[in-house]
């Protein structure tokens, strides 16, 4: 007798735990079809813009002011090497103070660009490989802008490629 009172009980057990596990599945299913369903639905482009706006705001970037960005063509220049060849390929922008100080880099591009070109082939490699290497030749490269249009004319300067072959 005992063995007929726990057959029927044993039976309900089995059911409800293939239950439980079916609900399990199936709820990892809706939450992993939800999930990829989100990550690969574009976002609306006004609102990427924005968020990615206020993470860098958030980070104490500020966006620059298009307005007061002046582009400077490639410059390419070799390397101060003895024994070797190797180039430097730099592009940049500067952000300016104001639209004065960007119209006074405009008409001075070719002295500019010409006291840019004679210290950068004054570098060597290893005046260019460390992050710390970089940040001395930005603060170089906007003191010799300040030298030809002012100082304080220049807020920040943008590397765009920075390239040693």
């Amino acid at each position: 007798m005992l063995e007929e009172d726990q057959a029927p009980d044993e039976v309900p057990a089995q059911k409800s735990s293939k239950r439980v596990v079916i609900g399990v599945v199936v709820l990892n299913l809706c939450i992993t079809g939800f999930i990829g369903f989100r990550l690969t639905r574009p976002a609306s482009g006004n609102l990427a813009l924005k968020q990615k706006v206020a993470i860098a705001e958030g980070a104490g970037l500020m966006r620059p002011n298009d307005a007061l960005v002046e582009t400077f063509d490639p410059f390419v220049v070799n390397l101060n090497e003895e024994e070797s060849t190797r180039y430097l390929k730099l592009t940049f922008e500067l952000e300016m103070v104001d639209t004065a100080a960007r119209a006074d880099v405009k008409k001075m591009k070719r002295v500019l660009r010409d006291n840019l070109l004679r210290y950068l082939s004054s570098l060597t490699v290893k005046d260019t490989v460390s992050e710390f290497s970089k940040n001395k030749i930005a603060d170089t490269i906007i003191d010799r802008i300040h030298e030809v249009i002012g100082p304080s004319r220049v807020r920040r300067l943008f590397f765009g490629e920075f390239v040693v072959q």
